[in-house]
């Protein structure tokens, strides 16, 4: 075999002759007649000529066996089988194993449970897979009593999984909403809508809510706002009709928020040292808000969305006036005290006000039923959301 391999069709066959002793003659053409079936010699098989097969033994059948043939309760065990009519039935002995409807069975005395379960769920075999998985992989080759509840307990205590699966179970704490406001545009909620068409240099909606009356207010904003930008905003729009609120939730960072209060607080002059408190929760109201505000924008100009601008206010006064569920009245009688203005011209001497003072007590009323509305409306959120939550008491 001096000649240079080169051709694939060469490398093929010196693989296979690698494990032979030959030599090979040279015939040429004419000579090197195929020679046909019946002149072929059957030579007799060598003798002593085996063929090496090899199989893997699992250590855990090994030690099976050795409980089975050394152990008390081993051969107790294998004895009640051949013995017992009842356990005949179920139960088979195979190669001095144990099988329980042709699954192998595992004692407990064995102290193997635990390394089955190792093996069957924490291998790259297993992959960590949940309860069921676990249990069916498990279950298709062994038995022993109580192996649910064993393979539970062993993976809900599994670290691993604690520390890189998500969480299938509902969400831990019930649902703890904002205290109730107690005077109209003292607690406030702000959120914002972005990456709008841009017109006239804007591109955003501020989206600032009374939290208990509902009403709103809407303001458009340029691509590029800072906290420190919207403060004098904020006092040309809000403060001047509404004075300073108390509280703002907002779902932006703590950082926006407390650049936000300071850069108020700058602008109106006060001195006054004031420091924000960070609570990270939220009654959701704006996000409802905004999808309604985006609905509406929607429907008069998604032929031509630049126009969004044209119909901001209109959407405001829209929303002030439309009936809202959780108060049972419109914001705009929420906090006016009177119904919103319609369409048809008002004629004198129709109203049932005749003085100041009847005015102001059906003010008081319409506060004391909003407040009303509003309690009956969160304890139906609370029921709603903690349908879906858990509470749990962490130690």
């Amino acid at each position: 075999m001096t000649q240079t391999i080169q051709t694939p069709e060469q490398q093929k066959w010196l693989t296979k002759l690698l494990g032979y002793t030959y030599e090979i003659h040279y015939n040429p053409g004419k000579e090197n007649v195929v020679a046909d079936a019946l002149s072929r010699v059957e030579e007799s098989p060598i003798e002593g000529e085996c063929v090496l097969l090899t199989f893997p033994v699992s250590s855990l059948i090994t030690q099976l066996q050795s409980f089975f043939s050394t152990n008390n309760a081993g051969t107790k065990l294998m004895q009640k089988a051949l013995h017992d009519p009842k356990m005949q039935q179920k139960f088979q002995i195979k190669r001095g194993l144990l099988y329980f409807k042709n699954r192998l069975f595992i004692p407990k005395e064995a102290d193997l449970t635990n390394s089955l379960l190792q093996e069957f769920h924490s291998s790259p075999a297993g992959g960590h897979s949940g309860i069921q998985a676990t249990l069916a992989r498990l279950s298709a080759t062994f038995y022993w009593p109580g192996m649910h509840k064993d393979v539970k307990k062993f993976v809900n205590a599994c670290s691993v999984c604690q520390h890189n699966k998500y969480s299938t179970h509902p969400p831990y704490g019930l649902l703890q909403p904002l205290p109730l406001p107690q005077q109209v545009w003292e607690d406030i909620s702000m959120d914002f809508i972005t990456h709008l068409p841009p017109t006239h240099n804007r591109s955003c909606i501020w989206v600032i809510v009374d939290r208990l009356t509902k009403f709103a207010h809407f303001i458009a904003l340029p691509t590029s706002f800072t906290a420190a930008s919207l403060a004098p905003i904020f006092i040309t729009e809000i403060y001047r009709l509404h004075g300073a609120p108390k509280t703002i939730v907002s779902d932006r960072d703590r950082v926006f928020v407390s650049q936000f209060w300071r850069a108020l607080f700058h602008h109106l002059g006060t001195s006054l040292a004031f420091s924000s408190s960070y609570h990270p929760q939220s009654d959701g109201q704006t996000e409802v808000l905004n999808r309604c505000l985006e609905t509406y924008l929607r429907c008069f100009v998604s032929d031509e969305p630049q126009l969004w601008l044209r119909f901001l206010a209109l959407a405001e006064f829209w929303y002030n006036t439309s009936f809202h569920s959780a108060i049972g009245m419109s914001p705009f009688e929420a906090l006016y005290g009177r119904k919103p203005p319609n369409l048809v011209h008002y004629s004198p001497g129709t109203s049932k006000i005749n003085s100041l003072d009847e005015l102001l007590t059906q003010k008081t009323q319409v506060l004391n039923v909003l407040k009303e509305n509003l309690t009956k409306a969160r304890n139906r959120m609370i029921i709603q959301a903690n349908r879906h939550r858990q509470d749990h008491n962490f130690e």
